[in-house]
């Protein structure tokens, strides 16, 4: 986890370019969810394994908002590239 927030901060700092900094922060923060994801994912297996019903629902909680946040800034990217760096909507900055 400490490597990838490391390159979440490298990605914020390296770049003098508005729109590569701003999707090299986006995939950082993409791999940081994907750890989670993962990780959630197999509390929940572990937790249908020993039959604990209210940590499985938990835990897929959990798992279902990172996995719409990870859509979410994956959104925010496609958006970035298709109107020349512009990261918000009007209506959002």
């Amino acid at each position: 986890m400490r490597s990838l927030l490391q390159d979440a901060s490298k990605a914020r700092w390296g770049s003098d370019d508005c729109l590569e900094e701003g999707l090299g922060v986006v995939t950082a923060l993409q791999k940081v969810l994907h750890c989670c994801i993962g990780s959630f994912s197999g509390l929940r297996a572990w937790s249908a394994l020993v039959r604990d019903a209210d940590a499985e629902i938990l835990f897929a909680n959990v798992t279902d908002d990172l996995k719409a946040f990870d859509r979410e800034l994956s959104e925010v990217a496609a958006r970035a590239l298709s109107h020349g760096g512009a990261i918000l909507s009007p209506d959002e900055g």
